[in-house]
């Protein structure tokens, strides 16, 4: 997994027992925004936020 508990669910804006549920398991879905998604890929999304925002929105 990535960091701790703690980093990942403040990282996704999750709970931590919602992170704690899933670390097991990173391709179990979570239901965020209405969607089911996994964990992966919730954390691909966020990193890929990261960097535009890094890029200042150019991208």
């Amino acid at each position: 997994m990535w960091g701790t508990t703690r980093e990942i669910a403040s990282a996704l804006q999750i709970s931590e027992r919602t992170v704690k549920r899933y670390t097991a398991d990173p391709t179990v879905t979570i239901r965020r925004a209405g969607k089911f998604r996994s964990l992966g890929d919730v954390v691909r999304a966020e990193q890929e936020k990261r960097r535009r925002m890094k890029a200042g929105g150019r991208k």
